[in-house]
C-alpha cells in the first residue's frame, strides 16, 4: 500500500477511502495521530515548519537504517518504505537554504530594538516642549498668586497701621515686620501656624492685637501721639527694643560709618525729612 499517490486511481477502489488529499495536491495515507516531524502553525512564512519536518524525518530515518542489519522479516521493512516514499520530494539543497534563512531571521529578531523603548523615547521628545510650557505657565501663575497675596496682606496691615498713626516713611518697615506673623489663606489675612494671641492662647493672633504691640515695639515708626514709650535717642540713632538700631535721617558720613552694620541688617535707615 503506497503512502503517497498522485491520484486515487493508482490504488484499488476499496482502498481509496484510506487516503486524504494533502496541501501538496497529492493523496496521503490516513494515519492515527500526527506524523513525526510535523509542527502545526505557520512560522516564519512556513519555513520553520518544513525544516523541523525535514530534520526529524532524517533523524528517524537514520535510526531505522542503522537497524536494518538485524531486520530479517520483509514486514519490518514496510514502515521504512513508507517513510522513504514520504521523503521522495525532499531537496537537500532546499533544506540547506531554508535552514540558513531561519538562522538569518532569528538573528535579525535578536538585533531588533525594543519597540516599547522606541515609542517611549519618541513620545518623550514630543511631550518635552509642551511640558516645558506647562511648567513655565504654572510658575507664572504661582508667582502671580504670591504677589497678589502679599499685596492683600500689606494692604490689610497697612490700613490698620494708618489708623494707629504709622509714619508714612516707616510704613514699609512695619509691613515687613508683619509678614513674620501673618499670611494669606483663602484670600484672608490670618496668623501663621503656631502664632497665638497673648490674651487668649487658644485663639490665633489678630491684626489689631499685633498692631497694638507694634506701636510699642516700633515706636519710632509711629507719630508721637500714638507711639507709646519713646525710644532711646543717641544723636541721630534710635535704639529699638528688638535690638535693631535705627539710623534716623543719617548724613552721608554716618551712612559710610555704619555701612557694614546696614549690610548685615543690624542697622536700618529711617528718613523722616
Amino acid at each position: 500500500m503506497k503512502a503517497v499517490i498522485s491520484t486515487l486511481e493508482e490504488v484499488d477502489e476499496s482502498l481509496r477511502g484510506e487516503y486524504e488529499k494533502g496541501d501538496d495536491g497529492r493523496f496521503h495515507v490516513k494515519l492515527e495521530g500526527s506524523p513525526k516531524g510535523f509542527v502545526s502553525g505557520v512560522e516564519h512564512d512556513g519555513i520553520k515548519r518544513k525544516v523541523v519536518e525535514f530534520r526529524d524525518t532524517n533523524i528517524e530515518l537514520l535510526k531505522d537504517i542503522a537497524g536494518l542489519a538485524g531486520v530479517q522479516e520483509a514486514s519490518n521493512i514496510e514502515p521504512l518504505k513508507i517513510k522513504l516514499a514520504a521523503m521522495s520530494n525532499i531537496d537537500p539543497k532546499e533544506h540547506a537554504k531554508l535552514s540558513a534563512k531561519i538562522k538569518e531571521l532569528e538573528a535579525g529578531n535578536e538585533n531588533q530594538p525594543d519597540v516599547a523603548d522606541i515609542v517611549k523615547t519618541q513620545v518623550g521628545l514630543a511631550v518635552a516642549p509642551l511640558q516645558e510650557k506647562v511648567d513655565k505657565a504654572e510658575k507664572r501663575e504661582a508667582d502671580a498668586i504670591l504677589r497678589a497675596n502679599r499685596a492683600l496682606l500689606r494692604e490689610s496691615i497697612g490700613t490698620v497701621a494708618a489708623k494707629n498713626g504709622a509714619r508714612p516713611d516707616a510704613l514699609s518697615y512695619i509691613l515687613d515686620q508683619s509678614e513674620h506673623s501673618f499670611e494669606v489663606t483663602e484670600d484672608k489675612v490670618v496668623a501663621k501656624s503656631g502664632i497665638f494671641s497673648e490674651k487668649d492662647p487658644s485663639k490665633s493672633l489678630e491684626i489689631e492685637e499685633w498692631m497694638t504691640g507694634a506701636v510699642k515695639k516700633y515706636a519710632f515708626a509711629f507719630e508721637a501721639s500714638k507711639g507709646g514709650d519713646p525710644p532711646t535717642k543717641e544723636g541721630s540713632r534710635l535704639t529699638v527694643r528688638d535690638g535693631v538700631t535705627i539710623l534716623k535721617n543719617p548724613t552721608p558720613q554716618e551712612l559710610g560709618q555704619h555701612s557694614r552694620d546696614i549690610a548685615q541688617g543690624k542697622v536700618q535707615i529711617l528718613n523722616t525729612e
